[in-house]
């Protein structure tokens, strides 16, 4: 059986180290696909059980040193970011002890004769102390690629360390203390280690915000069984357990409330911080914290298929998609570490060559390996990604496809679905026409259309509701999207719909019913018919206002020189009506939604690039053929699985938001990417000695190390300003 692992891994130093466990388990037997993100030290493996298992998998795993679990275990990640910062100091504490011995003479500082007699084997003490706290440098960079046969980044760092501590050794050994490289493995660990802490920091700050998101699910839940209350994992609570719910406690599922109430913080997803009241009846999402008051709830789902969980795992499958500006990424670092030690061995060559001495050429082919350590190539688009997302989920704006960040500077086609995206989704019946009892008009309308989920529909339905009316049972009941239902009540058998299907179904329209109908189609209305196989029995109109702030989205895109296009499938005036109040030239109206996914495909044809805006069932096949889709959390699933982002709070505006945002990031993910190729562009030719003869200049390897640390920073901090757009 195909099964898919999503597991938490500690221990991840660099985005060669997701690469090389990615490689290695691939050549396993079973793995069917793997994806792991540096950034969030999370992924997922899809796996097939019969010929492997999560705890073997979570072996292999561990067997490369890192320490890979199924939950997040947050006492674990505090004991590990614990020894980090205990070894860390401890490298800084050594670093700064070896420097009067290996480098104090550059300034002056003189050593009481004993220790002056003795410096060179302290020198030895101090570097080896610091080379063992690295420990896990040549884990990653020597072991593991050895057992997955493939080059990472701190291959580079190790080679150097090893090289430049082996060679001091035997120096040490023949007492040729003038060739001692031992503060070059030294200060190589502890530049590059406090560059690790500083990456790891700001890191872990870019995507704290998202852990918070996964932490909303509380672990535990108290249920009612019997007499008794029972706590239990959340993941095991089943659709219609009670669970009881006290202030300051979190809502484990999505529910319904049964018995009490209270005020209940749901800003996660509508992003307002005012508590709302809750009362008997009421539904709350999984993550709401009740602030105050007990409530007794229902389950109406079981305790992994929340909406809080969807949005999980759709923040997980995020983080691992990459763009294809990150896969080229990726294909340069795979060739670019084994070039890089080419070039380094070649260096050494030549300037040995040269007649510049052991010592010189060797401190460049340390230097080339240090300096070219491609650590800011790695980190340029992940990470902006992660703060990416950070900003996007603190704006209650969720992006499942991160893919969109590549196309969004080429939409230059933006497409609106009319009900529910331009106009609000909580349609009301205001008018009822019938040559029945508007009585039993009604009770049949609702009976034929309560297998429907379109906003018409439901409109209709709390019409009944509202009158204690109750339904007919209806049965052979088809839906015809964009155009109407049909169902037989007895023996008879009933279509409601629009005009356009009740010609297609040939049905005669009542002398009455046109009458009535002339006067209304000029105006801001839908009208619904009801018709048994002879005659229309009368209709309904049902009618909605224009979203606050569509106009100012409008404008925004044609502003910025999109086409835009209102694509519906009500009638002619209705549309007109809309589109004239909206500024929108270009409209199509009673388009049935294969129609609507041939116009996308047309326009797609012509070199468009196309997003598309909509949220019901009958925009599904057109958000999914086009470039971006885009939809509301009140969406149908159907719409809601398609599209490419997901506006939690269901303010159009906030589209306005996305597109600049995207921009933004779009720009910030060159930047990066740029920077790091300069970086290696500029600093490898000085590393090798390029400018020595001309200008003197040359890169020492601990100075080689300190701009390679830094040059990751400068990625993550640029990164960073994304939380500060405005």
């Amino acid at each position: 059986m195909i099964n898919k692992l999503y597991i938490k891994i500690y221990g991840m130093s660099c985005v060669s180290c997701s690469k090389t466990i990615e490689n290695y388990l691939k050549e396993k037997k079973g793995i069917l696909e793997i994806n792991i993100n540096f950034t969030i030290q999370k992924g997922y493996v899809v796996y097939d059980d019969e010929l492997i298992n999560r705890f073997e998998i979570i072996s292999l795993i561990n067997s490369l040193g890192y320490d890979a679990k199924i939950e997040i275990d947050e006492n674990f990640e505090k004991i590990k970011i614990k020894r980090f910062k205990i070894k860390l100091f401890l490298t800084i504490l050594f670093a700064i002890l070896l420097f009067p011995f290996s480098m104090g003479h550059h300034i002056g500082i003189h050593l009481p004769v004993f220790l002056h007699h003795n410096k060179h084997w302290l020198e030895f003490i101090f570097t080896t102390l610091i080379v063992t706290l690295g420990y896990n440098f040549f884990q990653s960079g020597i072991i593991n690629s050895i057992k997955t046969k493939t080059l990472n980044m701190d291959t580079l760092i190790s080679v150097g360390v090893i090289s430049s501590y082996s060679y001091s050794l035997l120096m040490l050994i023949e007492k040729k203390y003038d060739l001692l490289f031992f503060e070059t493995a030294a200060y190589i660990i502890t530049f590059v280690s406090i560059g690790k802490f500083l990456e790891q920091k700001y890191r872990n700050s870019a995507t704290s915000m998202l852990e918070s998101i996964f932490r909303l699910k509380p672990r535990k839940a108290t249920i009612v069984k019997g007499e008794k209350q029972i706590i239990v994992d959340t993941d095991t609570i089943k659709e219609g357990d009670i669970i009881v719910v006290k202030a300051g406690e979190k809502i484990p599922v999505d529910v319904v409330v049964v018995e009490g109430g209270g005020t209940c913080d749901e800003s996660f997803i509508t992003g307002e911080a005012i508590g709302v009241e809750k009362v008997k009846g009421d539904e709350v999402k999984a993550g709401a914290i009740n602030l105050s008051g007990y409530m007794k709830i229902r389950a109406i789902c079981s305790g992994t298929n929340s909406f809080l969980d969807s949005i999980i795992k759709t923040l997980e499958n995020t983080h691992s998609k990459k763009l294809k500006i990150q896969n080229l990424a990726d294909k340069v670092s795979a060739y670019f570490i084994p070039s890089v030690m080419i070039v380094a061995f070649m260096s050494f060559v030549y300037w040995y060559l040269s007649g510049m001495g052991f010592r010189f050429s060797f401190e460049i082919f340390i230097s080339v390996l240090i300096v070219s350590c491609p650590c800011a190539l790695g980190l340029s688009v992940p990470v902006a990604i992660s703060v990416a997302l950070a900003r996007f989920a603190r704006e209650s704006i969720l992006i499942k496809n991160p893919g969109v960040i590549d196309l969004i500077n080429n939409v230059d086609t933006v497409i609106f679905d009319k009900t529910g995206t331009l106009t609000k989704s909580k349609l009301f019946v205001s008018k009822i026409y019938s040559i029945i009892s508007e009585e039993e008009f009604l009770r049949i309308i609702a009976s034929i259309e309560k297998y429907s989920n379109h906003p018409v529909a439901k409109a209709i339905r709390l019409k009944v509701e509202e009158n204690k009316s109750i339904l007919y049972e209806a049965v052979e009941f088809k839906n015809f999207e964009g155009r109407g239902v049909v169902a037989k009540i007895g023996s008879k058998r009933y279509f409601a719909g629009n005009k356009r299907f009740m010609m297609e179904n040939k049905i005669k329209f009542d002398d009455k019913v046109i009458v009535k109908i002339e006067n209304l189609q000029n105006e801001f209305k839908t009208i619904v018919y009801l018709a048994d196989e002879e005659k229309t029995l009368g209709f309904v109109v049902v009618e909605d206002e224009i979203r606050e702030n569509a106009k100012e989205v409008i404008e925004y895109f044609k502003k910025t020189g999109k086409d835009v296009i209102m694509i519906s499938g009500d009638n002619k005036q209705h549309c007109k009506f809309i589109a004239e109040n909206l500024g929108i030239n270009q409209y199509y109206c009673e388009v049935l939604p294969q129609e609507k996914m041939k116009k996308i495909n047309e326009l797609k044809s012509k070199g468009k690039v196309v997003c598309m805006i909509g949220d019901g069932i009958n925009d599904a096949p057109a958000l999914k053929e086009s470039d971006i889709a885009i939809s509301f959390k009140s969406a149908t699933d159907i719409a809601f699985e398609t599209a490419d982002i997901i506006l939690l709070n269901d303010r159009i505006i906030d589209i306005v938001k996305i597109f600049e945002f995207l921009k933004y990031l779009n720009r910030k993910v060159k930047q990066n990417l740029l920077w790091a190729f300069l970086y290696n562009a500029t600093l490898i030719p000085v590393a090798c000695g390029l400018f020595y003869k001309s200008m003197g200049i040359i890169v020492k390897p601990y100075f080689a190390s300190l701009a390679m640390s830094l040059s990751s920073i400068t990625v993550i901090l640029n990164s960073f300003s994304i939380l500060k757009k405005k």
